[in-house]
């Protein structure tokens, strides 16, 4: 058997073999001990100290002066049967070998050994010739710096040899630190030892602490070349680096495979395998470069820190761009530049909080940089903080930056309008398209495509919006910023949902969340507007389990970073999905009203506040809450006067106060006078109500022909909602015409499938005095009871079961309470 442990300076090899040896006489065991040295490299010189150790002498003159291979084997044999128990053959510090000859010699001794002996094969890293034959074999054991690394509980342990004990979140910081090295706990125990303050001493515990520099450059960087010393300072910044990535931070073209052989040797360097291999440094060698990168001249770290800028900038990683820019030290114009576009691109990449974390740490005198305002700006707006934002735009100063900047300042301006300033005019002129040509900034651009889609979006220019959106998508995917790409694929569903086109809506937003589970963005902001338009689209066509699953995801995406109106517009559908079906819809109900009285109606496009408008009356009237209905039929008839929304808004409340002559009479004239509809769901609103009412009336013909244009008009975007929003007279007028809508029957079919029980969800337009009625229905009193209790007289009692029983769809008081209860009336 051969064990071989292989681990960096300072890992505790040593001191590890040491103690198992000083317990190995209790257990029985027996062991011999090598330390090697570059003399060993002779296999006789090597062959002589190996017999000497194995018969007791000790690696004396007279035997090291060399003896032959095979003689090792022979003293092997006779070591074992000069005592009882398992034989140790300690071989410690075997980096030392690199002559082919003597590292055979070990090899062959491993392949060799009688069953009673185990070789122990110590160094900072494995023997030039492997033992892969043994591992094949199944008879080596092979322990690395993992293995070694001191626990948490171990770590503890070594400080209460000092008379340390840290509190949990200390331990935790010094574990993170030294990465369980033991060299670096032990270091860190002598320094906390007798410490008044341990916490504020072991912050300043690093890499450049005195003791674990002089480690680290007496047993680690002395030995290097000057040229991998390079490679380690130009790459010290990044917690990880790729090959490529340290050939362009250090400049020389072999950083990786200098890398790569300090990881193979152990010199704290650690190699991650994946698609592109990364190095990681240990975090006290880190930490010691980064200040020994702070002591080297300015030009130098000028120039390391350039090629970052240059390199991250190439990549994608603005957050890295604003980093070493600003170490960079650029002159001001140019770092205004930088600070501007690299911050503002973070932010647009979702690390908005980074940002504003980042320039919260710069002087004054680099924070009033017009650059670094907008940059503030941003992260403030991406932050959900307007208030921040708008005192940050108010310290910029137009005539201090350079034209570039300028452009970013006008997309950040658009972008706080946007988010909830004062009403965009619709005669403004958005700001001017980016242009194209060399030095352009593909992900501002993008953004301020973005911004200006949004602003024609608002204005009502739907084709320019979605050229603009469409032109942002492209730039957004070619700078490689998925986050900016996604947002504007999530803006082209809203111009869909603008639009009104069901199946454009489905279309956009299934493109948009294709894209963000493709970028793992699912649950980001970016994603809410996406899983917005997916779950409306999931609502008209009563596709619920769909719906409540979209509007789920946006409710989780909905960050700090989301603007207001989105996040009403987030909160206002789910209380619209969460009614249908809803066993107490009360509260779903008061959820829609808050959203109702909290939006600036002003600032809603047309179609959406008609909508919205219409939605809210009915489901106010469904709970009972009349004056929240009259209030919103108000709006409609105010804000959108002489539309279908308005009429059937009016209608609403009309048979709501039981004047059914007058809804009746109302409804057919809009009809007939084509009042135009904002959406293209009105019209089949208006229609299926039309059948409804011509039902109650006995017109059978009358009901069939409605509810024929009806499906004729849902069909092409396979509406479903407005013959569930019927109620049980709808959906029973459908099914007696299958077979009569000539080839709109399948699709009558498919309504009637996704309905089931078609009650569920419905309004039904019961008067506030059949909604008291109902009420009394579940208990046990008579009608004579009843009508006493209601200060009414029985005939009145029986007049308004039968209006409850016609709306419901019902032929009895017993009927009449399931299908109350299945609708949320009670």
């Amino acid at each position: 058997m051969v064990v071989t442990v292989t681990a960096p300076a300072g890992a505790g090899k040593t001191a590890a073999l040491v103690r198992w040896a000083v317990g190995a006489s209790g257990r029985g065991e027996r062991m011999v001990w090598l330390t090697l040295a570059p003399a060993d490299n002779d296999p006789h010189l090597l062959a002589g100290e190996l017999c000497a150790v194995l018969d007791g002498t000790g690696p004396g003159l007279a035997r090291a002066a060399g003896a032959a291979p095979d003689e090792v084997f022979a003293a092997i044999i006779v070591a074992v049967h000069r005592g009882a128990g398992r034989l140790f053959i300690v071989v410690d510090d075997v980096q030392q070998l690199h002559e082919r000859a003597a590292l055979d010699l070990l090899v062959h001794m491993g392949r060799f050994l009688p069953e009673q002996v185990t070789l122990v094969l110590s160094g900072r890293f494995q023997p030039a010739v492997g033992l892969h034959r043994l591992a094949l074999d199944g008879t080596l054991i092979a322990l690395d710096t993992a293995d070694l690394a001191f626990t948490s509980a171990e770590a503890r342990a070594v400080l209460a040899q000092h008379a340390l004990e840290l509190a949990d979140d200390d331990l935790d910081r010094l574990m993170t630190r030294t990465a369980g090295w033991a060299a670096g706990v032990r270091m860190a125990a002598v320094m906390l030892a007798g410490c008044d303050d341990v916490g504020t001493r072991l912050a300043e515990f690093s890499g450049d602490t005195r003791a674990v520099a002089d480690y680290l450059t007496g047993e680690i960087l002395a030995a290097l070349p000057a040229d991998v010393r390079r490679v380690l300072l130009s790459t010290a910044h990044e917690e990880s680096v790729s090959v490529r990535c340290a050939e362009a931070l250090s400049g020389e073209r072999d950083a990786g495979g200098m890398l790569d052989r300090l990881a193979g040797r152990n010199c704290l360097v650690t190699r991650y395998e994946g698609p592109e291999p990364v190095f990681c440094l240990h975090p006290l060698l880190r930490s010691y470069l980064v200040a020994e990168m702070e002591r080297q001249p300015h030009a130098v770290r000028a120039a390391i820190h350039s090629r970052a800028v240059d390199w991250f900038t190439a990549e994608g990683a603005p957050l890295r761009v604003l980093e070493h820019a600003v170490a960079a030290e650029f002159p001001a114009v140019r770092l205004s530049e930088m600070l501007a576009c690299a911050g503002v691109g973070a932010v647009m990449d979702g690390h908005a909080s980074a940002v504003r974390a980042f320039l919260a740490t710069l002087p004054a005198e680099m924070m009033s940089l017009p650059g670094s305002v907008l940059a503030q700006a941003a992260a403030h707006l991406g932050c959900g903080d307007t208030a921040a934002a708008d005192v940050s735009l108010d310290k910029y100063v137009e005539q201090d930056a350079s034209r570039a900047v300028r452009g970013i300042a006008d997309s950040i301006r658009l972008q706080r309008a946007l988010w909830s300033g004062p009403a965009l005019s619709r005669t403004e002129d958005p700001p001017p398209a980016p242009g194209s040509g060399p030095g352009r900034h593909e992900l501002l651009d993008a953004h301020r495509l973005l911004c200006r889609g949004w602003l024609l979006l608002i204005r009502g220019d739907l084709p320019g919006a979605t050229a603009e959106l469409e032109r942002s998508v492209a730039l957004a995917g070619s700078a490689g910023v998925a986050r900016v790409a996604l947002s504007a694929l999530s803006a082209l569903s809203m111009a869909a949902l603008a639009s009104d086109t069901v199946a454009a809506m489905d279309r956009r937003s299934r493109a948009a969340l294709d894209y963000a589970h493709g970028n793992g963005l699912h649950d980001d902001p970016a994603a809410v507007t996406a899983h917005v338009v997916a779950a409306w689209v999931a609502y008209q066509r009563c596709e619920c389990a769909a719906a409540e699953e979209r509007i789920a995801a946006a409710v989780r995406a909905c960050g700090p970073g989301v603007p207001p109106a989105l996040q009403g517009l987030t909160r206002g559908i789910r209380s619209v999905i969460e009614l249908d079906g809803a066993a107490r819809p009360y509260r779903a109900a008061c959820a829609l009203h808050e959203v109702v009285c909290e939006v600036d109606w002003s600032r809603m496009p047309l179609r959406a506040s008609g909508c919205g408008l219409l939605i809210h009356v009915r489901t106010a009237l469904r709970v009972g809450e009349v004056a929240w209905a009259a209030e919103s039929a108000a709006r409609a008839e105010r804000i959108v006067p002489g539309t279908m929304e308005a009429v059937l808004a009016r209608v609403g409340m009309q048979l709501q106060h039981g004047r059914h002559g007058a809804a009746r009479e109302r409804l057919e004239d809009a009809l007939r006078d084509g009042a135009p509809g904002l959406t293209r769901r009105v019209p089949v609103d208006a229609l299926v109500l039309a059948a409804t009412l011509a039902a109650d009336d006995g017109d059978a013909a009358r009901a069939h022909g409605a509810m024929t244009q009806a499906l004729a008009k849902a069909m092409p975007e396979t509406l479903v909602r407005p013959f569930r929003d019927g109620g049980p007279v709808a959906a029973r007028l459908l099914a007696e015409g299958i077979g009569r809508y000539g080839h709109r029957d399948g699709f009558a079919q498919l309504v009637l499938d996704r309905l089931g029980r078609a009650t569920v969800g419905s309004v039904v337009p019961l008067t506030r005095r059949e909604l008291e009625l109902l009420v009394e229905l579940p208990s046990m009193r008579t009608t004579e009871e009843i009508a006493a209790l209601l200060y009414v007289s029985v005939n009145t009692v029986k007049t308004h079961l039968r209006s409850i029983y016609r709306k419901l769809d019902v032929g009895s008081r017993r009927d009449a309470v399931d299908a109350a209860r299945s609708t949320g009336l009670l």
